[in-house]
């Protein structure tokens, strides 16, 4: 599995598509600050996007993709002057199959649906993507799998066929990585934490802590394997990444014995050799000042959290 396909299933992102809608004129929406990363394909026709901050509203158009990975407070109307109604209330209305608002003319064809992420981890490389990140439908660089996905998302959305939630669900998460895919590639020259990937010595330095992590390594064992000096994959590697290459491999551990606490029935010393350590104490130390709390009561807590109420 590569790095960026790692994360995301360590984080235990979950996506889930609201509606596809076709908006009739005059009409405007406003989402309030939310938990979960939001996004929106605009399938067809014209509308605007504003939140806080920004200079001036944003025209989306057909095939236009936005997603707020922040989950922001943000506005979506087709009229600058029209007013908004609560995002909820849109929602409950097109949930219950009724028209959020009184036009007849089709102004825009919305999809809408968020990714949620374990945002108390704060993965590094995920720490600092933007407020927003806009794909245009020209930027998408021949991007064949993101329209696929677009497409089968509209199709899906609407054919009300059985397994239909878990596939909008599944292609979701497609959605979700495609366009980081491609904020990677654009914004690789621009501060974002995900450049790290496209630095061939640290997505090897990465590589090797994610898929060996119950490895001995040592800042110099890394650097030789990575095909770097200790200085300079230190250097790089906290300057790309956030953290020093030590402090990331005992954070990456944490977080794969996390998922194994509550993925299977593995003793504590094993859960440890699995992740690289030798003595069961250590883990015991590292995992509660990664958690606050021991690796015992974690698995306690996912076991009542996991058990049905009488």
């Amino acid at each position: 599995m590569d790095v960026l396909s790692d994360i995301l299933q360590a984080i235990e992102l979950k996506s889930a598509v609201y509606f596809q809608h076709d908006f009739t004129t005059p009409w405007g929406m406003e989402m309030p600050k939310s938990p979960v990363a939001i996004f929106h394909i605009v399938v067809r026709g014209k509308c605007y996007f504003d939140m806080e901050n920004m200079e001036n509203p944003l025209p989306l158009f057909g095939g236009d993709i936005v997603l707020l990975p922040l989950g922001d407070q943000h506005i979506l109307k087709d009229n600058l002057n029209y007013s908004c109604k609560p995002g909820p209330d849109v929602l409950s209305c097109i949930v219950n199959g009724k028209a959020p608002f009184e036009g007849s003319e089709v102004s825009a064809t919305l999809i809408c649906g968020h990714f949620e992420l374990d945002r108390d981890l704060g993965h590094p490389l995920l720490e600092n993507l933007p407020r927003l990140i806009h794909i245009r439908k020209q930027d998408r660089g021949g991007s064949s799998m993101l329209e696929t996905v677009a497409m089968m998302l509209m199709e899906e959305s609407v054919a009300g066929l059985p397994g239909s939630d878990r596939i909008l669900h599944r292609l979701a998460d497609v959605l979700f990585i495609s366009v980081l895919r491609i904020h990677l590639v654009r914004e690789q020259d621009n501060g974002s934490r995900l450049k790290a990937l496209n630095d061939p010595a640290i997505s090897k330095a990465l590589e090797l802590m994610h898929h060996q992590p119950e490895s001995n390594w040592t800042l110099e064992t890394i650097a030789r394997s990575a095909g770097i000096s200790r200085t300079l994959l230190a250097n790089r590697f906290r300057e790309t990444v956030g953290k020093t290459p030590m402090s990331y491999l005992t954070f990456w551990r944490m977080l794969k014995a996390r998922k194994l606490l509550s993925s299977n029935d593995l003793s504590l010393r094993e859960i440890a050799e699995t992740v690289g350590y030798q003595s069961e104490s250590a883990f015991n130390r590292a995992f509660k000042n990664q958690f606050q709390f021991s690796p015992g009561k974690y698995r306690r807590m996912k076991k009542e959290q996991s058990t049905p109420a009488a």
